[in-house]
């Protein structure tokens, strides 16, 4: 089977011989600007567990799934600071639902964010009540939850912000 249109997915009846399922691909993958490799060239990628692996591109399901999930860097080290990226991300994200901080939007209501100040190169809160926005880590419920966001996970907003 040529599978150059197909990408795979979870078989939802789960085949008991683990064969995989391959769906037909609606749209042709489409990669802006971003690193798509030519045929035979080598890309890197970050494992569900947190590893780092590296293909030979043959324009199959593999590259085309890794193409649509934004996972495909040209070199090792851009994967890992993906990967460290979306870890540090994830860190902040179990913190604040460890310590019921957040908060979905509400129009009229208090939203907090936070954000990073070039001037100062620091952390601040932000308060929105009619405007949503799209914060990198969600609303929280106060400006003490930012500041408790900010002191305690401080490291791992430097990395998500591209600052350490």
């Amino acid at each position: 089977m040529d599978t150059k249109n197909y990408i795979r997915t979870d078989n939802p009846d789960g085949y008991p011989d683990g064969s995989i399922l391959l769906v037909p691909i609606k749209e042709p993958v489409k990669v802006s600007k971003r690193f798509v490799p030519e045929e035979g060239e080598e890309y890197y990628v970050v494992n569900c567990d947190g590893g780092i692996s590296s293909f030979q591109s043959s324009d199959d399901y593999i590259d085309k799934g890794c193409l649509a999930m934004g996972n495909v860097y040209r070199t090792e080290a851009e994967a890992t600071k993906a990967r460290d990226k979306q870890l540090a991300l994830v860190r902040i994200q179990n913190y604040i639902a460890d310590n019921d901080l957040g908060k979905e939007f509400v129009d009229g209501e208090a939203n907090y964010s936070i954000f990073y100040k070039h001037q100062s190169k620091d952390f601040c809160s932000h308060y929105w009540d009619s405007y949503e926005e799209s914060p990198i880590i969600g609303y929280l419920k106060s400006e003490e939850a930012c500041t408790q966001v900010i002191e305690n996970c401080k490291e791992d907003l430097l990395i998500v912000w591209g600052r350490k």
